[in-house]
């Protein structure tokens, strides 16, 4: 079931992406081994799988820069055949380190889309905060109050993972001070304090890294809100504010005005046409979600797929 929705909207692909655009979306790229069930979901995929990807891309696709994106979909443009663009997620060290160097190596652009209240910081993602808990601990239980009191065994990956995978589903639906909670909940409760030092692949980029990936031309910076909490769930003058902050952040440390973004999450439930209308009015001109599919001329720019 899980697969298929994945797949379906997949149907056909390899004749669709001969006239439509293909958005890969990636977070991380790693070096790194993983311990437990850290990277479990492979939000960071192995140097080598990336260079893999990237080489096929060069070499088989036409990649394209955002801002070409955003001009084929204004106009109505017919995309080239096998387009591709690539796209970054959240900010990490390793988008500087190990991805930039590989997309430079191939010349194939992408656009790095960042949490700009995490810059140069070691502040964690909130999901990155369950893996390290849950995956570090010593306990062989842990409880926590979610709909009502409800216990997790932790002993083994097994169950490590089931407890994550079911407390991150359940964060997914609340509010970001409900989400707050129950994070810090799990810290106490596993006797864990979340650190970036756990994991390489938990580190955030910094601001001096940040500029120098905004001065090569093959690159482009956007927005991804602050701290990466979903739009929807915030209450509607708290939703602009992290817009336009994470905007006034990054412009100020970049020097130039941002004019792209990306939603926390990304699906159809986690942003609205409230969120769009605002970052048309802050001057953005492009927004992809991270629903799953490819896009034909003319697609809305606030609503491509990826």
């Amino acid at each position: 079931m899980e697969e298929n929705k994945y797949l379906s909207p997949l149907a056909g692909f390899h004749n669709r992406c001969l006239d439509e655009l293909v958005i890969l979306l990636y977070h991380g790229v790693t070096s790194s081994t993983s311990i437990g069930i850290e990277n479990v979901s492979q939000k960071h995929i192995s140097e080598a799988e990336f260079r893999q990807q990237i080489r096929f891309v060069r070499e088989n696709c036409n990649p394209l820069t955002i801002d070409q994106v955003t001009h084929h979909c204004r106009t109505g443009q017919k995309f080239p055949p096998h387009s591709v663009a690539i796209t970054f997620d959240d900010g990490f060290k390793n988008n500087f380190e190990i991805a930039a160097p590989v997309l430079r190596e191939y010349q194939v652009p992408a656009v790095f889309y960042v949490c700009a209240g995490v810059v140069n910081t070691d502040l964690m993602f909130w999901v990155d905060e369950l893996e390290c808990c849950i995956n570090s601990t010593e306990k062989k239980k842990i409880k926590l109050m979610l709909d009502s009191e409800t216990s997790f065994k932790v002993d083994t990956y097994e169950e490590k993972l089931t407890a994550l995978k079911k407390i991150k589903g359940f964060c997914k639906l609340c509010s970001s001070m409900e989400k707050s909670r129950i994070v810090g909940e799990v810290a106490a409760s596993t006797e864990i304090e979340p650190s970036v030092n756990y994991s390489k692949n938990y580190q955030k980029i910094s601001w001096l890294e940040l500029t120098e990936l905004d001065r090569d031309p093959l690159f482009t910076i956007g927005a991804h809100t602050l701290y990466h909490d979903v739009l929807r769930n915030q209450p509607e003058k708290d939703m602009y504010a992290t817009i336009q902050l994470s905007l006034d952040l990054l412009s100020y440390n970049l020097k130039h005005s941002i004019h792209h973004f990306s939603y926390p999450e990304g699906q159809a439930a986690h942003y609205d046409q409230k969120a769009i209308d605002y970052l048309e009015r802050a001057g953005v001109v492009c927004s992809p979600s991270a629903i799953v599919g490819l896009n034909p001329a003319g697609s809305d720019p606030f609503h491509l797929k990826r």
